[in-house]
């Protein structure tokens, strides 16, 4: 079986659109016989991912050199 790797060390997934297009491109993939992983997704990127599909969980290569930046939560507002 054919690994692909997608290296995502300086990209984001936050939104729908990309955990929709990440999701049907494991599709596309395992439909003819290979095999997706992604990698470098920050641990916040990771559990967005699971969270919205638990099924890309074993698509995802957890490594030590993932990025660690956090998600925005609140932005203070200035007086």
């Amino acid at each position: 079986m054919m690994i692909q790797k997608i290296m995502l060390l300086v990209s984001r997934v936050s939104d729908h659109s990309a955990l929709e297009a990440l999701y049907q491109m494991v599709d596309k993939y395992e439909a003819v016989g290979k095999t997706l992983t992604i990698q470098h997704l920050s641990e916040e990127c990771q559990n967005l991912m699971i969270k919205a599909s638990p099924r890309l969980e074993k698509v995802i290569e957890k490594n030590i050199d993932d990025p660690r930046y956090h998600v925005m939560v609140k932005v203070n507002q200035m007086n």
